[in-house]
């Protein structure tokens, strides 16, 4: 079977239908109508057992697996799906309980179509994910922040104890070389870029903190996170923003990077609040990959909004002044060809003001 017959895999979870808010009959029928695929399972409490979608993949070339389940369990959800033999890094994770909990039945509709868009934009990401790319990513040692999972723990015992981490890869192909080039060496705030001597870059994963500023800043675009490249960052934006137009105008998409989204997500739960049903969350391994480019076409593809969400204790953000430039950049090409430089908006938030954060939230997607 060749990589293109690779399929995707969805599974849904009801949350023991405490979910409301959303018509799943309704979802699946959108979900299979727009993707083309019967590849999709439902189930009533995924968090009971996840080793089901280990069964589900046993002995299928599948390419990613998006599930749309807690966000609690996580950590099991990779379990599973490594202990299938599928690549962690392929997992997409949709928090439907985090999301759509709060909100009422009277909700059902945009509410569905909501999560329906987020499946497929998650689904596009993946068929534009370059399995070359991905293999490049070796399990590492985990480093003392780093979370543990059951099968990270059973594969310590005769071994180092290693996990599967987002890390950028370099395209020997695109790469100028640290002879003609040193935008990233001189960029990364850990010094974890070198040149090897002979004009080759050379990364020390050990030293690399995932910050993307070397993304942000090579001009070739030959460094790149195997599960977050431009192309997949496109095909995501593009689906969620294109996708049943008819239906629903205001779209606001919010940037966030993926540790801030877990902490948004928990105290979100904690205070029994949701997103505003236009504003869609696009999780980045890290706000450093953003670019003028993402930003742009977010609004080309019709984003009525961008919001870039930044914890305000922010001070070891080793990419923010190069997000401070890259913002005022898109902002200014923006006001030269007559568009609301307006629309692209940087919010802070902490613990303290979670409820103010959603307000504002609702203020922007309800001009």
């Amino acid at each position: 079977m060749s990589s293109k017959d690779e399929g995707i895999a969805i599974f849904v979870c009801r949350c023991g239908g405490e979910i409301k808010s959303i018509n799943f009959e309704k979802l699946e029928k959108y979900v299979k109508d727009s993707l083309g695929t019967s590849e999709v399972y439902f189930f009533n409490e995924l968090c009971r057992d996840p080793s089901a979608i280990r069964g589900n993949l046993k002995g299928k070339n599948v390419k990613g697996v998006i599930v749309a389940g807690c966000s609690l369990y996580r950590e099991a959800l990779i379990d599973a799906v490594e202990s299938a033999g599928v690549n962690p890094l392929s997992l997409e994770l949709v928090p439907i309980r985090e999301l759509f909990l709060p909100l009422s039945r009277e909700s059902s509709g945009p509410a569905t179509l909501k999560l329906t868009l987020m499946i497929c934009s998650l689904f596009n990401k993946i068929n534009h994910l370059e399995p070359e790319l991905l293999r490049e990513v070796k399990p590492m040692k985990i480093k003392t922040q780093s979370k543990i999972t059951r099968r990270s723990l059973f594969k310590a015992l005769p071994q180092a104890l290693t996990v599967y981490e987002p890390a950028p890869v370099i395209s020997r192909e695109k790469c100028l070389g640290a002879s003609a080039c040193k935008f990233c060496i001189d960029a990364c705030p850990r010094k974890a870029l070198s040149d090897a001597g002979d004009g080759r870059l050379v990364l020390n994963y050990e030293q690399c903190n995932l910050c993307g500023v070397c993304v942000a800043v090579c001009p070739t675009g030959a460094i790149q996170i195997p599960n977050s490249t431009d192309e997949q960052l496109d095909a995501q934006i593009r689906s969620l923003l294109t996708n049943y137009r008819e239906e629903t105008q205001n779209r606001i998409i919010m940037f966030i990077s993926s540790d801030d989204y877990n902490y948004l997500l928990s105290r979100l739960v904690d205070r029994k609040l949701s997103l505003p049903l236009g504003v869609f969350p696009l999780e980045l391994p890290t706000l450093g990959l953003m670019s003028e480019n993402v930003l742009l076409s977010s609004i080309i593809y019709g984003a009525s909004g961008i919001i870039i969400l930044l914890p305000r204790n922010k001070n070891n953000l080793g990419y923010l002044h190069i997000l401070y430039h890259k913002v005022h950049a898109a902002k200014n090409i923006m006001k030269s060809v007559g568009l609301d430089p307006d629309r692209i908006t940087l919010l802070e938030f902490d613990e303290q003001d979670i409820e103010l954060l959603v307000e504002k939230l609702n203020e922007i997607s309800s001009d």
